[in-house]
């Protein structure tokens, strides 16, 4: 799809640091948004600039753009994409902008859980402020997609996807209270699980 962006990186999805990630996850063998190199925020601005232009007619058409971090938007992509990003639906008419998140994020205590994989000291305190003002950038045009997998705590816990049902809710919860819309993503027979 043409309106789905892979945003250029070279940080992957901190919850790899906690034990490998989830058990089907794909984005560790991403190759196309993850680079072995610092890329700077002016790479990664035109990196998406590029995209834009050549698939503006498919995002008007569709009335949307797809973000597909690896990882989560509010962690994985950095704030002045983000806002680039935000400057051009404005800008463009665009009725919805469609990304990623772990619903962990959405609660301090495990975001400060799982982020101290990855991140170390004062750095996970001014992040863990970053991302609590991060998640008031959510508004009406957003869809926030949310990888449930599984709605059982059990079949999440063989999946290794590090959160419980409970974590999904008040996801939910907090992206409607700011006027989002929530998409949840579900494997349909997922390996590991029995039925």
């Amino acid at each position: 799809m043409t309106c789905e962006y892979y945003p250029f990186s070279n940080i992957t999805c901190h919850h790899f640091a906690n034990d490998g990630g989830c058990n089907f996850c794909g984005y560790k063998y991403q190759k196309k948004s993850v680079s072995q190199a610092n890329i700077s925020i002016k790479e990664q601005i035109s990196h998406f600039d590029n995209f834009i232009l050549e698939n503006i007619k498919d995002i008007k058409k569709h009335d949307r753009l797809v973000i597909a971090p690896n990882g989560s938007w509010f962690t994985q992509v950095p704030k002045e994409l983000r806002e680039h990003i935000y400057a051009f639906i404005k800008t463009e008419n665009i009725s919805f902008l469609k990304y990623e998140s772990r619903a962990t994020l959405f609660n301090m205590d495990a975001a400060r859980k799982e982020l101290s994989f990855t991140i170390f000291g004062d750095n996970l305190k001014s992040e863990l402020l970053n991302l609590e003002k991060s998640l008031d950038e959510i508004t009406s045009s957003h869809i926030v997609s949310l990888g449930l997998e599984v709605a059982d705590d059990q079949d999440l816990k063989k999946l290794n996807k590090g959160t419980i049902l409970e974590d999904y809710v008040n996801a939910s919860n907090e992206i409607h209270k700011r006027g989002g819309s929530v998409c949840c993503n579900i494997l349909v027979a997922p390996h590991l699980i029995c039925y």
